[in-house]
């Protein structure tokens, strides 16, 4: 992985600091993090790097007065005439120097905790070129609640704008360890692995208390979340809810799903995950590398749907429409070879799905698949993705297959023996023995 750094200017002429992660391989797909609050967009390392191990190239920026995101003179939380709408506007600074950068149409965006409601928002007001999203750690709004925070930040922002408010920070996080037991530190409601919660306490940039300002203006964009004349501005785009039923930003999983119904109801393309006995931080969480998968199969079904739909490509000039019938005609004619020299007895390849023996789904290896399979015996997860099928999410004990290689040739197979559960690739008519890898 190839990790890159530099300083732009934002709104208001507002120093950002964005960090770059690149793969070794061409990229298939470009996604922009949004960080939470009271932290810092280098906390993202391990997860970029995971995404760029699957071609994925990763910006993560540093929003204002966090991490290195400062002008001269300025402190992290120290929010002065910084408003929502700038960090929003700071956010489509970032993705708009991607685009020109990456010369494509579109990206994958991801917000994380507060960077999930700035993307909720940022949707409402800039969600062109985003081809989906995903929200983690959101939360429903109480509105009196957000009102109450709105006219007590204001009065304690008269009083003492320049003073970080540890009432606020109380009010806003102070309950959110309730329940936890044994209790190590102020922040176990962040994660259950350990190492990441020391992390970031004794990071400087992490845990931070703030201005009233910031308060006030965290509470401006989240109650704008709750009107649904505002969410109906989002753009028709699918998007993904994670959260653990332990994070008590999503009230153990009631807020989330009230988050999602209303995305629902309003005729959006949603779907959600709710991770049992995890906590706020899922990219963090001692069960992360599944949450690193769901939003990688997420993210590649997409990337497989844009490329069918022809998107992602952006040629300015006139030679690029000759460029594309060059490519489409080499393509045909490449085809045409192929089945040639294949010939019409040749077999295509499709994918047999098996559950104690019976057959419940045949699909071609040519097909875009994600489908989960919920039985007596347990849960898999079958995707087929670029003419190879696999098991990305099992609740086996062995996870055995989730492990086995993506079966892509005939006679390739997977098989869950736990879940009785088989994949198997077979040539049209044919019978082939089962190969596990």
């Amino acid at each position: 992985m190839k990790k890159s750094a530099r300083y732009i200017k934002g709104a208001k002429g507002h120093r950002l600091y964005v960090r770059k992660y690149e793969g070794t391989a061409s990229s298939k797909g470009v996604i922009q993090i949004l960080h939470g609050k009271s932290e810092y967009g280098g906390r993202y390392d391990e997860f970029a790097g995971y995404l760029t191990e699957h071609d994925y190239t990763v910006y993560v920026h540093d929003h204002r007065k966090h991490g290195k995101s400062l002008n001269e003179g300025h402190e992290v939380g120290k929010y002065t005439d910084d408003t929502w709408q700038d960090m929003m506007h700071d956010t489509d600074i970032v993705k708009r120097m991607i685009l020109e950068e990456q010369g494509v149409n579109s990206i994958i965006m991801i917000g994380h905790s507060m960077g999930s409601f700035l993307l909720r928002t940022y949707l409402m007001d800039y969600g062109e070129q985003v081809a989906k999203a995903v929200i983690l750690g959101t939360g429903a709004i109480d509105l009196k609640l957000a009102y109450a925070g709105r006219l007590l930040a204001g009065i304690l922002g008269c009083l003492m704008p320049e003073r970080r408010s540890r009432l606020l920070e109380f009010l806003a996080v102070g309950s959110y360890n309730k329940g936890i037991e044994p209790l190590r530190t102020s922040h176990d409601w962040l994660s259950r692995d350990e190492e990441k919660v020391d992390a970031f306490n004794t990071h400087p940039d992490c845990g931070r208390t703030y201005t009233p300002k910031f308060y006030d203006e965290i509470a401006k964009g989240t109650i704008r979340m709750a009107n649904r004349r505002e969410v109906m501005k989002t753009p028709d785009i699918p998007i993904l809810f994670i959260s653990g039923d332990k994070d008590p930003v999503g009230n153990y999983g009631k807020g989330v799903v009230k988050v999602r119904t209303m995305y629902e109801k309003l005729g959006y393309d949603t779907d959600l995950e709710l991770y049992q006995e995890a906590r706020h931080e899922l990219l963090h969480e001692v069960n992360r590398q599944d949450v690193f998968d769901r939003i990688r199969v997420f993210g590649r079904i997409m990337l497989q749907e844009a490329a069918m739909a022809g998107r992602g490509m952006v040629i300015d000039d006139e030679r690029g429409d000759w460029i594309v019938i060059s490519v489409i005609l080499f393509i045909a004619a490449a085809l045409l070879m192929v089945n040639e020299w294949r010939g019409s007895s040749e077999d295509a390849l499709s994918v047999e799905v098996r559950i104690d023996g019976e057959l419940v789904d045949t699909f071609s290896l040519d097909e875009l698949v994600d489908k989960v399979y919920e039985t007596q015996y347990g849960y898999n997860r079958l995707t087929i993705i670029e003419g190879a099928a696999s098991v990305v999410e099992a609740d086996c004990h062995d996870h055995i297959c989730v492990d086995t290689k993506a079966a892509a040739e005939k006679g390739d197979a997977i098989v869950c023996v736990p879940n009785r559960f088989t994949v198997e690739v077979i040539g049209e008519g044919g019978e082939v023995d089962a190969i596990a890898r």
